[in-house]
């Protein structure tokens, strides 16, 4: 395969699975609201639904907020920092972009933050918690 080619694989891949999984939700979303539509009907107090209906619903609930999204930026940033000052270094020969990145974490590892830690918890509030559950049983 020519480097193009890897590099086209690499970028497509990702946003067609995301792509897959987004119509997974959302047909979790849609199965989730019809159980809730044909409980009611039925005057039914319960509704059953699956585990990936529940965590679609919820997540579809959280959409209409920023917080998550603005905290893993700012959580990640420092890693797109270090690669883009990498890239423009390798790129310009000019190493104030990687160097101001590094000092920062730096800085912020002196604080007595555990970055490891954090970038954890924010992946696991990305990718969310039923899905972590699938992948630890």
């Amino acid at each position: 395969m020519s480097v193009i080619g890897g590099i086209i694989s690499t970028i497509v891949s990702p946003v067609t699975t995301a792509i897959g999984k987004y119509q997974d939700r959302k047909k979790a979303y849609e199965d989730g609201l019809n159980a809730i539509a044909a409980s009611k009907q039925n005057g039914e107090n319960e509704v059953r639904i699956t585990a990936e209906q529940a965590d679609a619903l919820r997540v579809t609930d959280e959409s209409t907020t920023w917080k998550d999204e603005f905290v893993t930026v700012v959580v990640m940033s420092p890693i797109v920092g270090i690669i883009f000052g990498a890239i423009w270094q390798a790129m310009s020969g000019d190493p104030v972009i990687l160097t101001g990145t590094l000092h920062g974490v730096k800085e912020l590892k002196s604080l007595g933050l555990d970055w490891g830690n954090i970038t954890e918890i924010v992946v696991y509030a990305a990718v969310g918690v039923t899905t972590i559950r699938k992948f630890i049983k």
